[in-house]
This record gives structure tokens, sequence and C-alpha cells, in this order.
């Protein structure tokens, strides 16, 4: 009279087979009373026969009474019913019989994730929500168990998680992206599997990491110079500095001067290093006769890197000196000229002539 209720396809009616039998020795009918008492809301029963009708001797009368189980009972759950037989010969004569349904547990499980990729710099960790939802008619436990290259420390907030029917949790899976890793670099496939209590019922979601780009780029003196260098007007000089990409990825970087004089100029104003690389940056010097003698000139180069952020390259001075150049300076000097013997007068001629010699000297301006 008890029979196990399966709702894993959705509701389900359970039957039962009645027998009346007369067991007297004479044909008798049978009054029949139903207490539905136990029948839980949302279960209903077919109709049910109030008599056997006549029933000959040692005979039976047959007849079936069923009762649908709605899909969304619980595991666990019953209802009963209690049919009475009494003979109308004899009303002294009676029997009763108790029918019970109990719905058996049955599993299933869904998985989802807020996303299936993420991206996170070298060193960070990036975090993954999963919703478990138990589609099963009885709380349960989930295993849960993750599975991805070990380099990249996927782990689970929890090894199990324990859902009401019809509910849903979460947890959470964490993977660290690895200190060394360039940019646009992958973790593959990391694959968070649950498995219900049953071992059976299972299901699984995938996701992924990859590896942001990080920008750093730093600007240092080039060996052996100090960046203070002396340069004479109308001359040509350079100053090297080094571009260093600290980052994870090749940076394409732009370049520029703040506070420089007008006579200085860059070598180029972009240039693309490549991860852990040092490349060399000019400034050429082209100082006119207007640069001042004595003054220090003192600037910077700036380093804008492909996500907009800025280095700036410690000080860099220019000494002017002056300029060194030839001129011409006249000399005029007195020749005093004996008189000469024959020619009268001459001598005092010649006293009064000058003989101008122009000299070439050196002199600064």
């Amino acid at each position: 009279s008890s029979q196990n209720v399966d709702l894993s396809q959705g509701s389900s009616i359970v039957t039962w087979s009645v027998g009346v039998d007369n067991l007297g020795n004479t044909a008798d009918t049978f009054d029949i009373n139903w207490d539905n008492s136990g029948v839980m809301a949302g279960w209903t029963w077919s109709s049910q026969p109030d008599t056997s009708g006549e029933v000959a001797w040692r005979d039976t009368s047959y007849f079936d009474v069923s009762l649908t189980v709605p899909a969304d009972a619980l595991a666990g759950s019953s209802s009963s019913f209690t049919m009475t037989a009494t003979s109308t010969g004899d009303s002294s004569e009676s029997v009763s019989q108790t029918f019970v349904a109990t719905v058996d547990q049955h599993y299933g499980v869904q998985l989802s994730v807020d996303t299936g990729s993420k991206s996170k710099a070298p060193g960070n960790t990036a975090d993954f929500i999963f919703s478990v939802t138990n589609t099963g008619n009885g709380e349960d436990t989930f295993d849960i168990m993750v599975e991805g290259p070990a380099v990249w420390s996927p782990n689970a907030s929890q090894s199990s998680i324990m859902i009401g029917a019809v509910s849903s949790g979460q947890f959470m899976v964490s993977v660290t992206v690895p200190d060394d890793k360039d940019a646009g670099a992958e973790s593959g496939d990391i694959v968070v599997t649950v498995t219900s209590s049953d071992g059976e019922t299972t299901t699984n979601q995938t996701v992924s990491v990859s590896t942001e780009q990080v920008y750093d780029i730093s600007l240092s003196y080039a060996s052996g110079f100090d960046g203070v260098v002396t340069v004479t007007q109308e001359t040509q000089l350079q100053m090297k500095l080094n571009i260093t990409n600290n980052g994870n990825g090749v940076d394409t970087v732009a370049l520029s001067m703040e506070n420089e004089p007008p006579w200085a100029s860059l070598g180029s104003e972009s240039i693309q290093v490549g991860p852990g690389q040092t490349i060399g940056v000019v400034v050429t010097l082209s100082p006119n006769t207007a640069a001042l003698s004595g003054r220090d000139y003192t600037f910077q180069v700036v380093a804008t890197s492909g996500d907009g952020s800025e280095a700036r390259s410690p000080d860099l001075t220019a000494q002017i000196e002056i300029k060194e150049t030839e001129g011409e300076e006249v000399v005029t000097e007195e020749l005093e000229e004996e008189e000469e013997s024959g020619l009268p007068g001459f001598g005092a001629l010649a006293s009064l002539l000058t003989l101008t010699l122009i000299v070439l000297t050196r002199r600064k301006d």
C-alpha cells in the first residue's frame, strides 16, 4: 500500500489496484468510505467509489485509485488516505487499508559564472563568482573541483557547498597571474566542476585569465654622463639618456621636452621599446650666438607610455661658452729714412711719409 514517487521527469501519478474480497459464504455488497485528511494540498486523487457493488461468495471486486503528485513536491514529502469497506449484510464486518505515497529525492544541478574570462596584471588575482542552482527536490551537497595550470594557482574558496531544494548558492574561484608573464599571456582553460552527492549528477564551466600590460618607463643618464655639458656657441653637442621599459609588453613611447631652449632637439619624437629593453635617446644642442654666455639652461625629457602615463628624466643642464672669433686690427708704424746724398730734400720728404702695416691679430668679441 506504500509507494515511492519519482518526480525527476515532472509530476507523477501513483496508482493502486484495489480488491475487495468477499470472505463470507454468500453474496454481499460493501460500502466504501474514504478518509483523505492526510493528502497534502496540491496533490489530487482520482474518483473514489463508495461501493464495491455486489460481490459473489469468495469473489473479489476490483477497481483502481490514483493520486497525482505535483512536480514541485519536495523529497521526503508524503500523502496518505484510508479506505474502509463495510459489509451491508453485517455492519460489524469492516476492514480498513491506508495508502501512502512518498516522494523520492532526485538530483539536478546548474552552474553559471559572472564572466568567462578576465584580465589582470602580473602578481594580481582574478576572482570568478560561480552560482550553483540545486534543481533537485531535496537539500544537496555539491563537491567543487578546480583543474588548471598549477603555475596560475587556480583554487576555489571552498571544497563543497550545501544548497536547499530549488535554491542557489555561490562560491569563488581565484586565479593569480604569475609575476613573470608578458602582456597577453593566457592561462588556458581552467575547468570548474560541481558534483551532486549522488556522485553522478555533475556539470562544469570553463574560465580563463589573460595578462594585462603593465606600463612602466624610466629615464636615466647614459653611462659616463652626469647630465651637465658645456657647449660653445655655434657648435653642436649631444646629450645621451637611456630609456628603459620596466613593463611587461612592447611600449610605443612618445618623447618630448620641458623647459628646453629653442636650440635643443630630440633625435626622435617616438620610440618603441620592448619589455626589459633599454634604448638610448639623444638630445642635440646647437646653440647660436643668441644663447647667453655664462648661463645654465636646465630642462627635462618627458616619455609618455601607451597608456598615457608619463616619466621624466633627471635634469639636463647645458652651460654656454662664448665663441672665439678672428678680427682685424690696424697698427701704424713710422719709419725714418736717412737723407741720401745726391737727392736733396728726399730724406725730409720720406720722414713725412708713413708706412701703414696691417697686422692680423686675434681679439675677442
